[in-house]
Formats: structure tokens, C-alpha cells, sequence
């Protein structure tokens, strides 16, 4: 897999000072099966410098290392194909490529350098308060100005055995979502006094049936 590069490791924005070009990945515990996921964090130079890949292990117990990922192919391979055929993979986005050309031409013009995002420990709470304006006077974007409502709604009600009951409704006129509800709420009930609330015996079977 690699070389031991350092034992306590640094911050993300401080990796471009201790090694030329780095690239990160990492490894997520998924059950009993490690798999690669990353990249995590690009280095800001171009990939006309010599670049190498990092990939950071960290332990149930918090503790974490970096290692140089000589051969990104052998590390992650085995989790795209149990196929033994080498392939060529973005350290930008991970995808993989049959041959180096098609690698090279996704580096030059289609890699966007998608990263994963970690989960932290950290919990995350968005303070809505700060936000929150109360009605004053002397400001305008603290009241309201305009206020939206409907005024119009169509439907149309199928009926697949008999095309003579279909029907069209358009309405236009104040109060129109009370007006759809009540309209909606008449025609369903309509529909189940007349079809699905009477109980139909079933006819006797003959002998041929």
C-alpha cells in the first residue's frame, strides 16, 4: 500500500505545506468489508507538478495516519470488479478507465473533482433566531407586502367504463382553495355512495362457469 508518512497528522489546509501536490482518501468501516471512499481534500496546484495520494486510517479509538498510495489501481480495484485486468483511475473522482488515453482525456476536460464529505462528531444546529425579524414600522423588509392566493383550479374526473359521467370542472373566483377542497370533498363522497358503498351479491355460479 505504502510508505508510513507521519505519525500525528495535520490539518487539511496544511498538507500543500509539508507535501508537494497531495491528494487524500479515505477508509470507511462498512460491517466487516474496508473500502475506499475520497477523495476528501485536492491540492490547490496543478497537475503539471508532481503529485502524490495520501490515504488517512483512523482508528475506532480517534488515532490516524497517513500512508503514500504508491499504486491507487491495487488499492481499489477490488472494489470495482473482481476482474484481475489493470485500470486507470482519477485520483480527482476515482472513476475508472480501460486505458491511460481515456484517463488522460477525462483529466484535461471532464473531472470536476468531486469530493466525500465525513461525518463528524460535532453536533450541527442551525441557529434560525438570528434571522428571525419582528414587524417594525420603519423597515419594509419586515412586513408584508404582498400576499399570494389562488384564484382559479381545474380538474378533470376519468371514468374508465363509462366516458358519459367524465367530467370537467374550472373554477375562477375568490376563495378558490376552499372551494376546490369542498367540490373535491363532495365528488369523492359521491363516488363512494354510488360505487363503493353498495353491496352488490355476487350471481350463483352455474355448472359452465
Amino acid at each position: 500500500m505504502g510508505n508510513y508518512i507521519r505519525t500525528t497528522p495535520c490539518s487539511r489546509k496544511d498538507i500543500g505545506c509539508i507535501i508537494i501536490s497531495p491528494h487524500r482518501s479515505n477508509f470507511e468501516n462498512d460491517k466487516i468489508v474496508y473500502r475506499v471512499v475520497g477523495p476528501l481534500y485536492y491540492s490547490q496546484k496543478n497537475y503539471t507538478y508532481v503529485h502524490i495520494n495520501l490515504l488517512l486510517i483512523t482508528s475506532e479509538c480517534g488515532n490516524s495516519h497517513y500512508f503514500w498510495i504508491k499504486n491507487l489501481s491495487r488499492l481499489v480495484l477490488s472494489q470495482i470488479s473482481n476482474s484481475q485486468h489493470k485500470k486507470y483511475f482519477c485520483d480527482g473522482c476515482l472513476l475508472h478507465f480501460s486505458n491511460e488515453n481515456l484517463l488522460f482525456q477525462h483529466q484535461q476536460n471532464d473531472c470536476n473533482h468531486l469530493y466525500t464529505s465525513i461525518p463528524s462528531r460535532e453536533i450541527k444546529k442551525d441557529k434560525y433566531g438570528a434571522y428571525i425579524l419582528e414587524p417594525n414600522p420603519h423597515y419594509s423588509y419586515t412586513n408584508r407586502t404582498f400576499r399570494h392566493e389562488p384564484y382559479s383550479f381545474a380538474y378533470l374526473i376519468k371514468y374508465s367504463f363509462n366516458d358519459s359521467l367524465s367530467k370537467f370542472e374550472l373554477y375562477r373566483g375568490a376563495n378558490a382553495a376552499n372551494v376546490f377542497v369542498k367540490k373535491t370533498e363532495n365528488y369523492l363522497t359521491r363516488i363512494y355512495e354510488n360505487y363503493l358503498k353498495p353491496i352488490i351479491p355476487m350471481e350463483h355460479l352455474t355448472r359452465e362457469k
